[in-house]
Order: C-alpha cells, then sequence, then structure tokens
C-alpha cells in the first residue's frame, strides 16, 4: 500500500516537512500530488529533498514570478528537480543523499501580518465553537438531536471549529518561537491533522446516518382523519426514527384537503425525561407553533390564535404530540383523549 501523507504546510514548518520528504526518499520514495495529497511511490533508488521558502506577500506579479524562478534556478542549477511551487511554499528533490542540511537555503522573513492574521483566525473560530456550543445546549433535543446522525454531526461541527481554533492558536505560538530561534512544538501538526481527519469522518457519517435512520412504515394509528370527517380522501406517511434522547419516534403525516393531521411519538427513556421535555413546550410554545399551552390532567392544550390547534399526551416514558391545521373540535378532542389516554 503507498504511503499517503497531507503535506501542506506553514513556512516554519519547514524542517519538519522536510525530515519527513527525506525519511521517504531514503527508502527510495519518489512523492506524487493528487487532490492535495502526497502518495510515495516505491522506487530503486534513493532521493534527498529540499524544502525552501520565500515571502511573497505584497510584491507585484511580476516581482513575484521573479522570485520564485531565482529560487528555483539556483535549486535546479545544484541537480534539484522541482517537486512542489505553492505560495512561496518550495518543496525540491533529487538523487542519492546529501548531509548538507543547510546549502542553498532561503531564509523566511516574516512580517507582523503572519502574526496577527494567526491571532485572529485563532479567536474567530474559538468564539464560533463557543458561541456554537452555547446555541445548541439552548435546543431542545427532541427537535435538533433527533436521531443518532444529527447528534453526531452537531458536535462533530463544534468539535472541528474548536480544532481550527486550536490549530491557529499553535500557528501564531509557534511563529513566535521560531522568531525567537526557540524549539518548535512538537508533533502538533500531526495530531492537528488526525483530530480534523476523524471529527470531519464523525461530521459527514452522522450527516449520512441521519438521513439513513428514517423506517419508513405502514403502521398508521387508529386516530385519522376519517374518523372526523365522513368520506375523506387523504394521503399518508408515517416512520420510525432512533436516537440517543429519544429510543424511538414515530412521525406520522396525513394530508387531505378538508385538513392536515401530524403526529408525533416520543418514546423517552423514563417519565423524568417526558417530564422535562413537556416543561420545555410550556416554557417555549412557539417551539410547537402555538402562543399558549395550559395542562389539565394528562393533556396540554396548545393555543394560537386562540385557537386549539395542538394537543400534547404523557404516558409514563411516552410523549406524544397532536397537530391539525384546523381548529380541533370538541369531538375531535374527545377521539384524542380516548385513543391516548
Amino acid at each position: 500500500m503507498l504511503p499517503i501523507r497531507y503535506l501542506n504546510f506553514q513556512p516554519y514548518e519547514s524542517q519538519e516537512i522536510e525530515a519527513i520528504y527525506n525519511h521517504y526518499g531514503e527508502e527510495g520514495y519518489l512523492p506524487k500530488k493528487f487532490l492535495g495529497l502526497t502518495f510515495f511511490k516505491k522506487t530503486d533508488k534513493k532521493y534527498s529533498f529540499k524544502v525552501a521558502c520565500i515571502d511573497l506577500s505584497g510584491k507585484s506579479r511580476i516581482k513575484k514570478t521573479d522570485a520564485r524562478f531565482e529560487l528555483a534556478s539556483r535549486y535546479q542549477d545544484a541537480g534539484y528537480t522541482l517537486f512542489k511551487d505553492q505560495k512561496g511554499k518550495f518543496v525540491f528533490y533529487k538523487e542519492g543523499k546529501t548531509n548538507h542540511r543547510n546549502d542553498l537555503n532561503y531564509t523566511y522573513q516574516f512580517d507582523h501580518f503572519d502574526t496577527i492574521k494567526y491571532a485572529m483566525f485563532a479567536l474567530m473560530y474559538l468564539t464560533l465553537s463557543f458561541a456554537y456550543t452555547l446555541f445548541i445546549i439552548d435546543r431542545n433535543p427532541l427537535n435538533d438531536f433527533l436521531t443518532y446522525g444529527s447528534f453526531l454531526f452537531q458536535i462533530a461541527f463544534v468539535a472541528i471549529l474548536m480544532t481550527l481554533g486550536l490549530r491557529y492558536l499553535c500557528h501564531f505560538i509557534s511563529l513566535l518561537r521560531f522568531k525567537s530561534k526557540k524549539p518548535l512544538l512538537k508533533h502538533i501538526r500531526s495530531l492537528f491533522i488526525t483530530l480534523l481527519l476523524v471529527f470531519t469522518i464523525i461530521f459527514v457519517g452522522g450527516i449520512a446516518e441521519d438521513s439513513l435512520n428514517a423506517t419508513l412504515t405502514t403502521q398508521y394509528p387508529y386516530m385519522s382523519l376519517s374518523k372526523i370527517y365522513e368520506n375523506v380522501s387523504s394521503t399518508k406517511q408515517a416512520k420510525i426514527q432512533k436516537g440517543f434522547f429519544s429510543k424511538t419516534t414515530y412521525t406520522y403525516l396525513e394530508v387531505s384537503d378538508e385538513d392536515v393531521m401530524y403526529l408525533r411519538q416520543y418514546n423517552l427513556k423514563n417519565n423524568t425525561d417526558v417530564q422535562d421535555a413537556l416543561n420545555f413546550y410550556l416554557e417555549n410554545p412557539s417551539e410547537i407553533s402555538c402562543d399558549s399551552l395550559y395542562t389539565q390532567d394528562f393533556v396540554t392544550y396548545g393555543f394560537l390564535n386562540d385557537q386549539l390547534t395542538l394537543m400534547i399526551f404523557t404516558n409514563n416514558d411516552q410523549l406524544t404530540l397532536v397537530s391539525f391545521g384546523n381548529e380541533i373540535t370538541q369531538n375531535t378532542q374527545e377521539l384524542l383523549i380516548q385513543e391516548f389516554k
């Protein structure tokens, strides 16, 4: 299997990157680029690599071209072949092994903008991760974390933002240490690349799981629009989903020309979770498209514009919400209470 590495780097990381290239070069591997990744192909020769960086910021296009040409020419005149040229970062190689680590190396000159840029990006990503964490904590888990996937991809998104923030913070610290000629933080680059890869996989996997989680079913509730309206013709759809907060969630939607019926039934872990969810709705009626709610016995009534449009039923570890497009009549109330009591 070909070794595959992600070897995009910052100028101050050039020595670490050069060591990685030379490790593979001494074992007879020659790099190839594809989609931002570096693949190392086994050959019967050994190679030595040199990494060089020049500061192209603030230069005109012509001056950038001249600076790149001058550096590349010096290495090519010394027998090196250009492998990579990206934004002032160069990787050269040639057959054989050289012990002259500093021959031809250019000294990279940093300006103050590099330090400010890393600090700004670190602050931005860490602030975003903190703000989004507060946002999802304040949300209703039955709405926003209904499936395993919806929970995982939101947590992974926060982790990605935090990882990027910490990565730029380490860029900032490492650059200050580089300028002060102090040893750089070891293995930080590999650590953050690994974390970012893991969290990205979890994020994508969460989205995929959320999309595939639902199981369509033909198990329709006894209570339907046909019990309310005579000779009604309607379309029905029901599905079952699983998640961390609700063991199973049954969702039923029925649509006709006369009305719309929408039912959500959560099977929670215990009655305490049911009461917590009900209290959340009582404090935030807008979450279920109501202006106000009030509870009587085991039934909670939801009103929108002074019309009864929703009823909530609690039964042990089960929470059921039933809403209609039209106002719920007294007859419909009795039918619902009879079914869900």
